[in-house]
């Protein structure tokens, strides 16, 4: 009935008047209701959608974000040409791990035509199993004291905050960022 023009509908309701007995108001709104969804739209059972990308596309995905260095899936989608092709003059070398058998053309055509959103999506449960307790990296490194009341155990504003850096901020080898929490200029000029 959706389909139909606006002409055909006024015949189907005229129809319907005259053989049911029905006012053309109820008629109306009784054919609504007749083509109306019921129930929960989750109670509808669909058919999944078949799987773009196979076990050996997300293994091999996997190894190359490894050898990337982990990065997120906006830069791994950046770099994934050029570190293929330097993956693959590696071969010989081991380049690809256990997967070297998973590697074929058609793979490499996945992961070239792959989104940094479908990326992120595929490496999710590898991230989650190797960071399972957080994503923090800084954390306060409390003095230890040989006092053992719980106001000794205190942070205070004389404690280190102990600062994960990116590789080139990194301090010298051996060496910590110890920057006082909480001393330093204010935030306002």
């Amino acid at each position: 009935m959706r389909a139909a023009s606006k002409k055909a509908k006024g015949e189907i309701l005229d129809r319907l008047v005259a053989e049911v007995g029905w006012s053309r108001a109820n008629a109306r709104r009784q054919l609504g209701k007749a083509f109306k969804r019921r129930g929960l739209g989750r109670a509808l059972l669909r058919r999944p959608r078949p799987p773009t990308y196979g076990y050996d596309t997300v293994k091999v995905l996997q190894q190359v974000w490894v050898v990337a260095g982990q990065p997120c899936g906006k830069y791994l989608a950046a770099v994934m040409g050029p570190t293929l092709a330097n993956m693959d003059a590696r071969t010989m070398t081991g380049a690809f791990g256990k997967v070297h058998t998973r590697y074929s053309p058609e793979v490499r055509a996945q992961l070239l035509a792959m989104s940094a959103a479908t990326i992120d999506r595929l490496l999710a449960p590898i991230k989650l199993s190797m960071y399972p307790d957080g994503k923090s990296t800084t954390r306060i490194a409390v003095a230890t004291s040989k006092d053992p009341t719980p106001q000794a155990r205190m942070p205070n504003a004389t404690d280190r905050s102990v600062v994960a850096h990116a590789p080139s901020l990194a301090p010298p080898e051996g060496e910590a960022d110890t920057t006082p929490v909480g001393v330093g200029p204010p935030p306002w000029p």
